[in-house]
């Protein structure tokens, strides 16, 4: 489904899917919310980072590699600022939670994701962010990227 820096016909469908999904999902389907589901979460091995200040972004991740994370603080010391989404750890969080439909949970996590990104970002004027899929990367290897 994923590739390192494609979105094939899979994905765009995953996401479509959870589009259309969103729309017949009532509130009280919600059963966990607010600082409930990020103590879940947490419980379950997530990291919760608190950012704070202006959003200064240059790239968003995707990242698929199992058990790793983009080094933000690595990153940040070089300047470069990066929104990161561990795809891998989502899917394993959204099972917790009971959701075991796998491209629902594809989908819903990147429609989410890029939901973010346009208020974060393209909604303070400032332009689109290009995406990277990755599946093996560190965080100095990922600079090149965004020369």
């Amino acid at each position: 489904m994923l590739q390192e820096g494609v979105i094939d016909r899979s994905v765009a469908e995953a996401v479509d899917d959870a589009y259309q999904r969103f729309y017949g999902y009532t509130p009280d389907h919600i059963r966990v919310t607010g600082d409930e589901l990020i103590t879940f979460l947490e419980d379950q091995g997530a990291s919760v980072e608190r950012l704070e200040g202006d959003h200064a972004e240059r790239v968003v991740f995707v990242n698929c590699k199992q058990g790793t994370t983009l080094d933000t603080n690595a990153m940040n010391e070089h300047g470069v600022q990066a929104f990161n989404l561990d795809l891998w750890a989502v899917q394993e969080h959204a099972k917790a939670l009971g959701v075991t439909d796998e491209q629902f949970i594809t989908g819903a996590s990147l429609l989410l994701y890029l939901a973010t990104e346009i208020v974060l970002v393209e909604q303070k004027g400032k332009p689109k962010l290009p995406i990277r899929f990755m599946y093996d990367f560190f965080a100095y290897s990922s600079l090149k990227l965004l020369k």
